[in-house]
């Protein structure tokens, strides 16, 4: 099967249609230029470096600045956990609600995963101040070339290991609702600190594949599995198929019957906004109406169109009001048909879920800064900036390959930090 590795809808005149210009008369707008002039904005993901959330953030982040008036810096902030849970928390809860802070965050955590009634929830969805979408998604069920999982028909037939974000990612909300509801043997590790981590571990053997997953991250992350068939497509899950894959059927398809079928669109409706941009409730409406103006222009963008197929992005533009109407409507659903997609969500004796231990990582970086004599250590992380820091006891600092002391790593010093991740305890810092 041939799957194209870039798909074109046709944007530019949708966002140009839903162009609106920022209310208020023109000392509002002047108002907005000093406001947002020489700042940085906190630009917060709930996922880490190295998958699809963060090839599209990087792919608008110019685009936003821009756009909005006065043209703010946008700082990039992985702010990982629970599936876009702790994200979701954060912006509903801590964030600044002046305008100073935008996210994208996993869809579920900020559509579906409040209304099933998780655990851990402290915002409601309906009080963000929703920006746009920079496309619309389906979600597939694969699995690598090499395992016995071929078909959908496999998956009840024999155990099938996936991976998983956390408890509001459709990474491990999906293998539980399909287990329920169509007698799969899905068994699901979750844990993993991003996407890329389970692609890892699917590449290198740990996991047979991968249910909950975006094509579009597939497509901008590891297109040569599609070229060269490295995984198999199962079925997908979205309110309509994908252009490229006619023959891979929809989730709601095989549904034994109508009951069945109005769960599942309720819990795929969220896939209308596959990469969800945000503002924290109680943001300012002229703050918000200038970010979405400003969405809604990089969106059409002729140097953002010719960079999304650079980087074989799918994108199409989904307005703050057409999500911020989603919503709305999900939780204006009738009891009856919720509590039965919520069963389906929760009910978890189908499914054998283990915990993957959290994994070090290792950046090459140059000091920033060092403080408390050691105990604290800043530097920069791709594009990001982490600290981390070092116990006298169980942190290892070497300086040319001998061991040394933390009080004496200084500000400039090129390391290999070896951590667990932005705020973790790091286990060695080897420096040249």
């Amino acid at each position: 099967m041939q799957l194209a590795l870039a798909v074109r809808p046709a944007v530019a005149a949708a966002a140009l249609a839903g162009l609106s210009a920022v209310a208020g008369p023109a000392g509002a707008q002047q108002s907005l230029e000093q406001f947002y002039k020489g700042k940085d904005v906190r630009f917060v993901l709930s996922a880490g470096q190295g998958g699809g959330y963060g090839t599209y953030a990087h792919a608008i982040k110019p685009f936003l600045e821009k756009y909005v008036p006065g043209h703010p810096t946008l700082v990039i902030q992985h702010m990982q956990g629970a599936g876009g849970v702790v994200a979701a928390n954060w912006m509903g809860n801590v964030a600044p609600k002046d305008g100073s802070a935008i996210a994208l965050i996993h869809r579920d955590a900020v559509s579906t995963t409040p209304l099933f009634g998780a655990q851990g929830i402290k915002y409601d969805p309906a009080k963000f101040g929703w920006i746009g979408s920079m496309n619309s998604e389906i979600s597939i069920c694969a699995s690598w070339s090499t395992a016995p999982i071929k078909t959908f028909e496999d998956m009840k037939a024999q155990t099938f290991i996936v991976g998983g974000l956390g408890p509001g990612s459709s990474t491990d909300i999906l293998p539980n609702m399909i287990n329920n509801l169509f007698d799969t043997k899905m068994k699901l590790i979750t844990g993993y600190n991003s996407g890329g981590a389970i692609q890892l571990a699917v590449e290198r053997g740990e996991l047979q594949g991968r249910c909950g997953w975006s094509v579009s991250s597939i497509i901008s992350t590891r297109p040569d599995w599609i070229r060269d068939k490295k995984i198999n497509f199962l079925v997908q899950i979205g309110v309509e198929k994908h252009e490229a894959l006619p023959n891979i059927p929809l989730l709601s398809e095989l549904a034994k019957d109508q009951e069945t079928r109005e769960v599942v669109d309720v819990i795929v409706s969220p896939q209308l906004m596959g990469r969800p941009l945000l503002m924290a409730p109680g943001t300012p409406p002229d703050r918000l109406a200038a970010w979405r103006d400003a969405f809604d222009k990089s969106m059409a963008d002729p140097a953002f169109i010719a960079e999304a197929d650079k980087l074989q992005l799918e994108y199409s533009h989904v307005s703050g009001q057409r999500i911020e109407e989603m919503i709305t409507r999900l939780y204006a659903l009738p009891k009856p048909i919720v509590e039965k997609a919520s069963l389906a969500i929760s009910r978890t004796d189908k499914l054998q879920v283990s915990k993957k231990a959290p994994e070090a990582e290792t950046v090459k970086s140059a000091l920033q800064e060092v403080k408390e004599g050691g105990r604290e250590i800043v530097f920069k992380a791709g594009d990001d900036v982490h600290t981390a820091t070092l116990s006298g006891a169980r942190s290892k600092v070497t300086f040319a390959g001998k061991d040394g002391e933390r009080s004496a790593l200084k500000a400039g010093q090129t390391c290999n930090i070896t951590y667990l991740g932005d705020k973790s305890e790091a286990s060695l810092i080897a420096c040249e």
